[in-house]
C-alpha cells in the first residue's frame, strides 16, 4: 500500500513537473515572438514608410544592420536556453540530487550542449545548408551566420539540454529524437513531443520561408535575413502549439472512448 501511495506521488510530482515544463516552452515561444516584434517588425514597418516608391528590387537588396540582427539573436538564444535550463531545475526525476549539483548539471547542459553543441555547432551545419540552399555565401555573409546561429538555438538547444542522457551519443540522440519516440516513460510525451514538433516546425518553416526570396513582390519581409528568421521563429512556435493540441485531441478521444464503453457495460 504504501509502496503503491510513492508511485502515485512520484508519478503526479513528474506529471507537474511536465506540465511546468511545457508551460515554460510556451513562454519562451511567447518571448520569441515578442523580440522578433520589437527587434525586426516594426524597424521593418518605419524602412517601410521611408522606402515607398522605390523598386522593389532595391528594397528586397537592402541589407538590414548588422547590429539589429545580433541583438535579436542573442536575446533569442538567451531566451531559449535560460527557460530550458529552467525546465531541467524543476525536473523532479533528479529531485535525488542536490541543490547545488543540480544547478551545477543544468549550467553544464546549457553551456556545453545547449550553447556550443547545438548553438554554434548545429548553427555551422544550418549556415552550410543556407548557402547551399541559396543564400548569399560572401555577401552579408555576417547576417546569414547570425540568422543560422538563431535558426540552429531554437531547433536543438532545447532538445539537447533537455532529452539527452548523460554519455549518449549525439547520432544516437538526434536519430532518436527526430525518427522514434524519445519518452522513457508515458509522462514524458507530451513535453518531449512538444520538443520534436519544434524541431519539425522550424526545419518546415525555414524551407518554407525560403520561396519569398523568389518572388519579387518587394516586401520589407523579404529582405535578408527576415525570411529565415521569420520561417524558424513562427515554425518553432506552431509546432510547440501542434503538439499541445495532437495531445489534446489523443486525450479527448481516449477519454471520450472510455467513457463510451461504460456506458455500453
Amino acid at each position: 500500500m504504501i509502496t503503491m501511495k510513492s508511485t502515485a506521488k512520484i508519478n503526479s510530482e513528474q506529471s507537474i513537473s511536465f506540465q511546468g515544463s511545457c508551460l515554460l516552452s510556451l513562454v519562451n515561444c511567447l518571448f520569441l515572438i515578442l523580440i522578433l516584434q520589437s527587434n525586426i517588425l516594426k524597424p521593418l514597418h518605419v524602412d517601410a514608410v521611408a522606402m515607398a516608391g522605390l523598386d522593389p528590387i532595391d528594397i528586397i537588396s537592402a541589407p538590414l544592420d548588422t547590429n539589429q540582427i545580433a541583438r535579436t539573436t542573442i536575446m533569442a538564444v538567451s531566451s531559449t536556453l535560460f527557460f530550458s535550463s529552467v525546465s531541467q531545475i524543476i525536473d523532479k526525476q533528479d529531485s535525488d540530487l542536490r541543490t547545488i549539483r543540480k544547478l551545477a548539471m543544468v549550467l553544464k547542459r546549457a553551456i556545453f550542449r545547449g550553447f556550443f553543441l547545438a548553438t554554434l555547432g548545429f548553427g555551422l551545419v544550418v549556415l552550410v545548408c543556407a548557402i547551399v540552399g541559396g543564400a548569399p555565401p560572401v555577401e552579408n555573409i555576417k547576417l546569414t551566420a547570425l540568422a543560422s546561429v538563431y535558426t540552429a538555438c531554437l531547433a536543438f538547444a532545447p532538445i539537447f539540454i533537455s532529452c539527452m542522457p548523460s554519455g549518449s551519443s549525439i547520432e544516437r540522440t538526434f536519430m532518436r529524437l527526430v525518427c522514434g519516440s524519445v519518452a522513457s516513460q508515458k509522462q514524458n510525451t507530451v513535453f518531449e513531443q512538444m520538443l520534436r514538433f519544434s524541431l519539425y516546425g522550424v526545419l518546415f518553416g525555414v524551407m518554407f520561408s525560403m520561396i519569398l526570396l523568389t518572388l519579387d513582390w518587394g516586401a520589407q519581409s523579404q529582405r535578408w535575413p527576415v525570411p529565415f528568421l521569420l520561417g524558424s521563429t513562427f515554425g518553432h512556435v506552431t509546432g510547440a502549439a501542434t503538439a499541445l493540441l495532437w495531445e489534446f485531441c489523443v486525450k479527448y478521444s481516449l477519454n471520450t472512448r472510455t467513457s463510451d464503453s461504460k456506458k455500453s457495460a
